[in-house]
């Protein structure tokens, strides 16, 4: 939201800057891109933490990843689908993102399987799973080998992984 000023944001809800200055250099930021214009500010807020290598951008064109990657080759760029269709488009989909070194794609939850894992495996590429709402959504995400689910609830995430073999 472009045009939504931080004084209208209740206090609670962290600026990029915030985030950073809160959570220290170790630790991942994944951000999914509503709005593509706020991306540099994005990168310029990672950069000046020394963070651009830790930061995830999510977008679901690909010109744009295409163009962030060429501008920012440090940020890990994902792609989110619901894989929808034919195994043979899902495959040229994971080839097109490989070609483009797009680091993961994610996947909605209930459409990811251990097939698409593998496929993205193949390609070099991280799956993700997205949309998990409650337990058995984050436990499936894992036993079908997700390599990060995004989640609704945090407990329920935390206590699943620790469960996992």
């Amino acid at each position: 939201m472009r045009t939504l000023q931080r004084r209208e944001l209740p206090p609670n809800v962290p600026t990029v800057d915030e985030l950073f200055a809160c959570c220290g250099p170790g630790v991942d930021l994944a951000l999914d891109m509503a709005d593509p214009r706020a991306a540099d500010a994005v990168v310029h807020s990672a950069s000046i933490h020394g963070d651009v290598h830790r930061l995830w951008l999510t977008y679901w064109r690909l010109p744009v990843l295409a163009q962030w990657r060429r501008r920012w080759p440090q940020v890990r760029l994902v792609y989110p689908t619901l894989l929808i269709g034919s195994a043979r488009r899902s495959a040229a989909l994971l080839d097109r993102l490989a070609a483009m070194d797009v680091d993961a794609v994610n996947v909605f939850h209930h459409r990811l399987g251990g097939h698409t894992v593998a496929a993205a495996h193949r390609r070099d590429l991280l799956a993700f799973a997205w949309g998990a709402r409650g337990r058995s959504g984050i436990e499936r995400a894992i036993r079908r080998g997700a390599d990060g689910i995004f989640a609704d609830d945090v407990g329920a995430l935390v206590a699943a992984v620790r469960r996992a073999p």
